[in-house]
């Protein structure tokens, strides 16, 4: 595409975005999965009524929400007259609430079912792909305006670059991915812990979509319809007479929902009602439908034409080994089911179960499900105190994060119930010295024949028997059955045997790294000799390219003695290759020339 065209498509995009900014209202504003509790807030708990009769105290819960008495109140007595009429526009605009303009339920993703469905809404599709483009060329304009600055050395000064980055940071944020709205914020979340995908700077400020995404019911006519969702999805007449305190605005908020923090009056205990946002479905799905019928036929399109050629005689391959269209559904899929709150307190509730079983009960929780105030759009929760466990000061942090792997691994391999949502707004540490996991809403099932696999995989790694490590990798699903001689012919066992050995000590992915570096200034320190600093840009270097060398020449030992297909060890083909009049010669040419082999049949 010329740049005539870019720009032009640019200026179109923000001509339709610009005059058609509110053509899907709730379909498309921010969305979340917010934390049950533990974040402090400025906002505090409003007391939705100064006084209630005995009576009204004493009764039962199941008999509030049955109840069928006075209007919707949120603050005091004063509002009553104000609610009393917003009641009757809501309770004739409920079903506008949820599931309107939509090709599948909550929890039945079916893709299938979207591309019969906007066969006939192009007109909608069209307007929401404008968005999409306006909304992120003006960041990706302004993102390549400051790279080209810097080149031409007009912003000199690193304190100028720290401001670029803090307010492409935000404007990501905030101006597109929040106003982009749940599916956006959704993939924002995931690229937020992401650094190896998206730059630093940019995943650091993602970090705010954990728990704190602008809420959707902010404003005072916003509150009002929040609350009023609650009032009908609960089926409540008169709420008062289920909660005696109810905040006005949203602790948290994230992909889907956001939480109100209340007190019941039956029992007094402090809750978390999590309200998911309006028309959420109607928005998302669309969304899928997009990433799946448009943005990665493009992709594929695009990195089929790259490769142009590699297959010799004008050939067009595709090097992806990524069935994509296959990722985006068992995202959506994920991601639809999310949507129905019934499951998420259904896995909840089993979660805690099961740790209690397995004797975890008294160190891992989930907060506890109010089932009677918990349906499709809304789930009331037990109010749990914490704090994030990243940025816990306490002595227990260390054990807590062993208590999670423990708990991680027991839904891997044990349960077969997984939580698919561990980023750390999802963890708190509670101020008995306990882990909370928040956020059931993703969960994906293990089957059987898979954990099998996993215990496998993990039995031959703790024996170092890594030859076995590729047929793990296939049966776990990592590496397409297909491609393993190719995974074995790479050398790639090497690499896989040597990084496992670095990482079995301990220390996560820094601590294997820092290993590695010492014991490369071990093993080259001879060559090192001459530099006074071991650390400095000079010594790296020539560390780091002798570490290449070795690793090339170890992975291509490999690979020849698979190609020559005996039992021969690297050491006894080499001896061989040696006995010949030349036979270092050889085997150094043999070696090289293997290099060259495999760096032309994939250049990492």
């Amino acid at each position: 595409m010329t740049s005539k065209k870019v720009v032009t498509t640019l200026i179109f995009s923000f001509l339709c975005t610009s005059l058609f900014p509110d053509t899907t209202a709730w379909s498309f504003q921010t969305g979340g999965g917010a934390a049950a509790g533990g974040r402090k807030s400025a906002v505090g708990i409003t007391i939705t009524q100064s006084q209630q009769s005995s009576s009204s105290s004493s009764s039962s819960l199941h008999d509030a929400t049955t109840n069928t008495q006075n209007n919707f109140s949120t603050k005091t007595s004063e509002t009553t007259t104000t609610t009393t009429t917003h009641q009757t526009t809501s309770s004739s605009s409920s079903s506008t609430y949820y599931g309107i303009d939509a090709p599948y339920q909550e929890a039945n993703y079916n893709p299938q079912a979207a591309i019969e469905y906007y066969k006939n809404k192009r007109y909608e599709t069209f307007v929401r792909l404008s968005q999409i483009i306006g909304k992120s060329s003006g960041f990706i304009l302004n993102t390549i305006l400051d790279e080209k600055l810097k080149y031409w050395q007009l912003k000199p000064h690193r304190e100028d670059e720290d401001e670029d980055d803090e307010r492409r940071s935000d404007e990501l944020l905030v101006q597109v991915i929040s106003d982009l709205g749940p599916t956006f914020i959704k993939i924002g979340q995931v690229l937020s812990t992401r650094s190896d995908l998206l730059p630093t700077k940019y995943a650091r400020g993602l970090t705010k979509l954990q728990d704190a995404v602008p809420p959707d019911f902010s404003t005072s006519s916003s509150e009002q319809l929040g609350l009023s969702v609650i009032q009908h999805e609960l089926n409540i007449s008169n709420i008062h007479d289920v909660f005696s305190e109810l905040s006005t605005e949203p602790v948290a908020s994230a992909s889907i929902g956001q939480v109100y923090r209340g007190r019941l009056r039956a029992t007094n205990e402090e809750v978390a009602v999590k309200v998911q946002r309006p028309n959420v479905l109607s928005g998302v799905a669309l969304d899928l439908h997009m990433l799946r019928e448009i943005v990665v036929p493009w992709y594929q399109k695009i990195m089929t034409s790259s490769s142009k050629g590699k297959g010799g005689g004008g050939e067009i391959t595709n090097n992806t080994n990524t069935d994509w269209i296959g990722l985006v559904d068992v995202w959506g899929e994920g991601f639809v089911n999310e949507l129905d709150y019934r499951k998420e307190a259904q896995y909840t509730k089993e979660f805690s179960k099961a740790m209690k079983e397995r004797g975890l009960g008294s160190v891992l929780f989930a907060p506890e499900v109010v089932e009677e105030l918990s349906t499709m759009h809304v789930l009331t929760t037990k109010w749990v105190d914490g704090e994030r466990l990243e940025q816990s000061d306490a002595d227990d942090v260390p054990r807590l994060c062993g208590v999670a792997l423990n708990a991680y691994l027991t839904m891997l391999l044990d349960t077969g119930t997984l939580h698919c949502d561990p980023h750390p707004g999802n963890l708190l540490r509670t101020p008995d010295g306990r882990l909370c996991i928040l956020d059931w809403g993703m969960v994906i099932q293990v089957p059987e024949d898979l954990q099998l696999s996993l215990l496998e995989f993990i039995a031959n790694l703790n024996a170092k028997n890594y030859e076995q490590v590729p047929n793990d990798l296939v049966q776990i699903g990592f590496v397409p059955s297909d491609k393993i001689n190719e995974l074995r012919e790479s050398g790639l066992t090497v690499a896989i045997a040597s990084m496992l050995n670095l990482a079995s000590e301990g220390g996560g992915p820094k601590g294997a790294m820092q290993r590695m570096v010492e014991q490369n200034k071990e093993k080259y320190a001879e060559a090192l000799q001459e530099f006074d600093d071991l650390d400095s840009p000079e010594a790296t270097k020539v560390r780091q390219e002798l570490f290449r060398e070795d690793w090339q020449r170890q992975m291509a030992e490999d690979a020849m003695a698979r190609d020559d297909g005996d039992d021969d060890t690297v050491e006894e083909l080499i001896l061989q290759s040696s006995s010949t009049s030349s036979s270092t010669n050889t085997a150094a040419v043999d070696v090289t020339r293997k290099i060259e082999q495999m760096q032309q049949q994939n250049s990492n």
